[in-house]
Order: structure tokens, then sequence, then C-alpha cells
């Protein structure tokens, strides 16, 4: 049995594809993953004593970071505002799929099913620099799929 005491995880350990009723979006070049529990915390002062607090899973607020790489994210946030602005749909639904590669060779699968997302920052374009992009997503859910 592997010792993980002095081991810890890195960033290049995980890839990033969402999946759509438009399709698949594999995101490319992920410089940064976040995806952050939203917790209610309730509150009750009681007259009879101490202050009490449950903590309520909400979902999930996250951001996927990346170096742009041809137009396919840019395709397909046109796609879902002309569907908005043609239509009055919006198809920014989509399940983000997130595998880790585990300090034990194993792989890992999450799924944060139906989450709304929308491209955050579309990229600045400069003479000798990356273009960054990010999509920013809300799902209410975060399931180990393995």
């Amino acid at each position: 049995m592997a010792d993980y005491n002095d081991s810890f995880d890195l960033g290049h350990q995980s890839r990033v594809v969402i999946r759509g009723d438009w399709g698949d979006l594999t995101v490319p070049n992920v410089t940064d993953f976040t995806a952050d529990p939203v917790i209610d915390k309730p509150r009750v002062k009681r007259l009879e004593g101490s202050p009490i607090e449950k903590h309520v899973p909400m979902g999930f607020e996250g951001t996927i970071t990346y170096s742009r790489r041809g137009s396919a994210s840019d395709d397909w946030w046109a796609f879902i505002t002309s569907g908005w602005w043609a239509n009055g749909v919006l198809r920014n639904r989509a399940s983000i799929f997130q595998y880790v590669t585990e300090e034990d060779g194993k792989e890992s699968v999450f799924q944060f099913p139906n989450a709304a997302i929308s491209l955050g920052k579309s990229g600045s374009w400069k003479p000798s620099s990356e273009v960054e992009q990010r999509i920013d997503f809300f799902a209410g859910d975060k399931i180990k799929v393995r």
C-alpha cells in the first residue's frame, strides 16, 4: 500500500468536458478549474441556550479558465445567444464532467449535472500573449460517477 503522507494533488491531473444537447465542448488548455460548494447557513438564536446553525448544501459555483485554441467556445456561445435572441430559448444547460487521475493511478469522474453555464470571459487579444477565456457555471449537485 502506498504512503501518501508526503504527497499532494497537482492541477495537471484533471481534465474537463462539457456535454449539452448541442454536443460536447472539450475545453482545451485548462489553466484553472474551480467548483466551490454553496452553503446556506440558517441560524437559530435560541432563548434558552446558545445559537445553533445548520449547513445546507445549495449547489456548486465554478469557473473553468483556459487558453483559447480555435473557435469552439466562441461558436458555442454564439449558438446560445442567437437562440436566445431569435426564439427566446436558453440552451445553456449542460453536464460538466471532471476527470481526475488519482495518486494511485485510478481515474475519478465527477459530474455537475444540469449546470447553467455561460462564457464569462471571451478573451483579451494582445500581440504576444495567450487569449484567456472563462466559462462560469452553477450546478445544483456534484455526483461521483466513478
